[in-house]
């Protein structure tokens, strides 16, 4: 699966997951810098944050689903 930030901001859908990959990617293989990309500093540190707080709430979500079906389970 090929993601681009263009992409994005072209208006297409785009997985976040992947989008977290790509950033991910920029910082262990390539670059170190987010003009890297034709992109600011300051906008990819927003959409970083953005897709952070997006992936930590549906993991948090999704272990508090997990806990309460555990305790469903032993009481």
């Amino acid at each position: 699966m090929v993601c681009k930030f263009k992409d994005n901001k072209n208006g297409h859908d785009i997985n976040v997951s992947c989008l977290a990959k790509c950033i991910r990617h920029v910082f262990a293989h390539g670059i170190l810098a987010a003009n890297s990309t034709g992109l600011s500093p300051k906008r990819f540190d927003q959409i970083s944050q953005i897709i952070s707080d997006f992936l930590l709430n549906c993991m948090d979500q999704d272990f508090d689903q997990r806990v309460s079906q555990a305790r469903s389970l032993i009481s």
